[in-house]
């Protein structure tokens, strides 16, 4: 499992500031559920599945006194999409590996991989919210300094 985080230092927000540090822990909620949302979007699809593991990008807000961090989970192997890989062999490590090609279950004791190119998803869906996803900080800051 993948973990990264986004991690606005909020022990820097002083004493007095329980309404800003409210109001910022909902926006960070909301820019989460955005950006993932966006990977989700921006992740590949593969021919056989409409999501090839982006349904298991997740995210929740953890931290204590003070400081809020959005974490994000994702499975292991997105490293691999993200970085991309030199070709490889790939060696069954069991009876075989298994394949639906040309729409018939074909099997193999190995194969060559031609490697991938990187895919960097999550740079691209931080891109598609980072605009929103400042906004929506900055407008918690600005409710709670006119008092609403």
């Amino acid at each position: 499992m993948i973990v990264f985080r986004a991690d606005p230092d909020m022990r820097r927000v002083r004493k007095g500031t329980q309404g800003l540090k409210a109001r910022i822990r909902s926006k960070l909620q909301s820019v989460g559920q955005m950006y993932a949302a966006a990977m989700v979007a921006e992740a590949p699809r593969s021919r056989s599945s409409t999501t090839h593991g982006a349904d298991r990008i997740k995210f929740h807000l953890s931290g204590a006194s003070g400081a809020q961090t959005i974490d994000f989970t994702m499975p292991d192997y997105f490293r691999y999409v993200v970085e991309g890989t030199r070709p490889h062999d790939i060696v069954a490590h069991g009876r075989a590996l298994a394949f639906t090609w040309n729409g018939r279950r074909v099997f193999f004791a190995r194969v060559h991989h031609p490697g991938t190119k990187p895919n960097d998803f999550i740079g691209r869906a931080w891109k598609a919210v980072r605009s929103r996803a400042l906004a929506l900080l900055g407008s918690a800051a600005r409710e709670w300094w006119v008092g609403k």
